[in-house]
């Protein structure tokens, strides 16, 4: 509480906004531990072949490549 209020002080925040946004970055982060949660249920469920995963290195490759121009 005292690390809050220091914060929130600091940031010249009324506690109720304090609040709103540190729930709103909870929620934001717990929707996030969620999509994460279900790409790797459906990896799990359809990984990727092997010529998927040597197609998609070849891509990697070819964007990454060191003379690439944003370079």
């Amino acid at each position: 509480f005292r690390s809050v209020e220091q914060a929130r002080r600091k940031l010249k925040m009324a506690r109720s906004e304090a609040v709103v946004e540190a729930l709103q970055a909870w929620l934001k982060k717990r929707e996030e531990e969620e999509l994460v949660r279900q790409y790797v249920e459906g990896y799990r469920k359809h990984p990727e072949s092997k010529a998927e995963a040597k197609a998609w290195m070849k891509v990697a490759a070819e964007v990454f490549h060191k003379d690439a121009p944003w370079k």
